[in-house]
């Protein structure tokens, strides 16, 4: 751990606003990680009013989000605008818990594993006193995303 919490709060580095913001600061980051956190709350995006949680599989947006902290943090420290990135898939998903229960306060882990060409792997993982979740992601920012879109 490097301890160095972050001052810049999720909305400044992620591209896109709330509601979909669903982290709520971010803990820690170095040169290859990043860890975030979350509470689940009545209001958070996915909470489901009659079950009272938010169900496991939305664990993927959340270390997606991650992935994108640890994106704009890069990008703020090289004094450049927070880029957009594509969530390209997973090679794995595992779950030990059923749900991501109201009042819990979640720690969020992103590790960069492989960059090359805007191409990025990331292990990621959920905490709650224990591990929670993980995954192997496949993430892409290309450096124009409007000349990216162009393209298409």
């Amino acid at each position: 751990m490097s301890n160095k919490q972050s001052r810049w709060q999720p909305e400044e580095l992620l591209p896109h606003g709330h509601p979909m913001v669903l982290l709520d600061q971010v803990e820690d980051y170095g040169a290859d990680f990043v860890t975030a956190s979350f509470t689940v709350t009545e209001q958070a995006r996915f909470f489901n009013l009659q079950q009272r949680f938010v169900p496991i599989w939305f664990g993927l947006e959340y270390m997606a989000q991650t992935i994108g902290l640890f994106a704009g943090i890069q990008h703020k420290l090289a004094n450049e605008s927070v880029k957009i990135g594509f969530l390209l898939g997973t090679r794995r998903y595992a779950c030990l818990a059923d749900a991501l229960l109201l009042g819990n306060t979640y720690q969020v882990k992103a590790s960069k594993k492989y960059e090359d060409e805007g191409l990025s792997v990331f292990d990621c993982a959920i905490y709650h006193q224990e591990l929670i979740a993980e995954a192997s992601i496949n993430v892409f920012q290309p450096d124009n995303p409007a000349e990216f879109f162009e393209q298409l």
